[in-house]
């Protein structure tokens, strides 16, 4: 099973689907994504003022991960060869 990031519009999805006030389950089943991973994305990307969930903050924050962490960056072609 291969791991990939949720997009932006996944993101968006989940931000109106909390206001609405549906499940975790019912989002991810939605998504066709798994319970935690949506756990997971509401947990790491609640506002820390209010705790509620906001998709354009949530890509920020998960772009700003990927950069800070040169371990979860892929090698180019050239550092791979």
């Amino acid at each position: 099973m291969t791991y990939h990031q949720l997009t932006q519009e996944e993101r968006y999805l989940i931000s109106s689907g909390v206001r609405l006030k549906c499940s975790q389950r019912e989002l991810a089943k939605l998504l066709g994504r798994s319970p935690s991973t949506l756990s997971r994305e509401l947990r790491r990307n609640a506002t820390v003022h209010d705790g509620l969930y906001r998709a354009a903050k949530a890509s920020h924050r998960s772009h700003a991960r990927q950069v800070s962490d040169p371990q979860r960056v892929e090698p180019t072609r050239a550092e791979a060869a």
